[in-house]
């Protein structure tokens, strides 16, 4: 009986057999002893005997650290650069998007403090005011901002280089507060449709009016691409979807905003298509960097007045031989 007896498993609450207990025993209950003694949470802070079954002590187990979600703090050997910092999922450098913004991704800006930046925020609900949207010629592989616009840089419906846009890009922070990137994301990838269609809608509207008109044209608006129609910024955007095959024709564009491209909103888009996080735009070029665009940028502005002078406007070149005189 004494031997059937040893084989019977012991309950939690009783003592563990000391180290010279019989040796079937011992060897049957160790692996029980171990795995009461490490998952047990009663047992989790006590002094446990060696795994080996030896008198030696082993301290308590150390807290679980929770390194991984504290911020890493600088250390003398540890150098961070700008760029790897605010090419984060908050913050995108221009350089990175000249590389890899696609057509149909979206720029939105917040206007510093005006009367109608102000009013459109507050219709809307929305922290953006001004949209673009982005377009690459396939092509040349040429990057554009397509932009309705009636301002001091840009009026009507004009296609932007890219690259001028980072020549000026300070006089844009100078505009407007923030400036972000969306990314439209479509399942399966923009098609060769996609492309043939965004390169019609540019053709079609580069060149046409800013106007406010199809807010209040609730029985006369028309989504056919005329001549006379006009467009403000959100609408040229969602215009672009639509005749993309992205937006939902259900959709009117006159009815989208700035607002509508930003996140926490769904627009009705087709096939699964959303868009990414909002990523602040930065420039990151060295400072040297900007200012050579500074300094070129100010001689071909003041080249261009030269040559646009109107000719009475410039000096006179002294008249030769020997002019004038008096009357004799």
């Amino acid at each position: 009986m004494a031997s059937e007896a040893s084989h019977v498993p012991r309950s939690q609450t009783e003592p563990r057999p000391q180290a010279g207990g019989g040796k079937s025993e011992k060897k049957s209950l160790s692996g029980f002893a171990v795995n009461n003694r490490i998952f047990t949470p009663k047992r989790q802070n006590e002094s446990t005997r060696a795994f080996d079954g030896s008198d030696r002590k082993m301290s308590p187990a150390p807290a679980r650290s929770n390194s991984l979600a504290r911020v890493p703090m600088p250390t003398p050997n540890t150098k961070v650069s700008a760029k790897a910092m605010f090419n984060s999922v908050m913050h995108i450098d221009l350089s990175i998007l000249d590389k890899e913004a696609k057509s149909l991704d979206v720029m939105l800006f917040h206007s510093r403090d005006r009367l109608v930046a102000s009013l459109i925020r507050g219709i809307t609900w929305s922290q953006w005011d001004h949209a673009m949207l982005f377009y690459r010629d396939q092509f040349t592989g040429t990057l554009f901002l397509m932009e309705a616009a009636q301002n001091t840089l840009n009026t009507g419906v004009q296609l932007i280089p890219f690259s001028r846009f980072g020549q000026i890009f300070d006089l844009y922070q100078k505009k407007y507060d923030k400036i972000c990137y969306r990314r439209l994301t479509i399942p399966g990838g923009r098609t060769a449709k996609h492309f043939q269609r965004v390169d019609e809608f540019a053709k079609k509207v580069k060149g046409m009016s800013y106007g406010v008109g199809s807010l209040f044209s609730f029985f006369t608006f028309s989504e056919e691409l005329h001549d006379n129609r006009t467009f403000f910024c959100s609408e040229l955007c969602a215009a672009a979807y639509r005749y993309a095959g992205v937006l939902n024709e259900s959709v009117s564009t006159a009815s989208v905003y700035p607002g509508h491209f930003g996140a926490g909103v769904t627009l009705n888009l087709n096939d699964g298509a959303s868009l990414g996080p909002e990523q602040e735009v930065v420039d990151l070029r060295p400072p040297d960097e900007k200012e050579a665009i500074l300094v070129t940028r100010a001689l071909k502005g003041l080249f261009g007045r030269i040559k646009s002078a109107p000719a009475t406007c410039l000096p006179k070149s002294p008249a030769r031989g020997g002019g004038g005189g008096g009357g004799g």
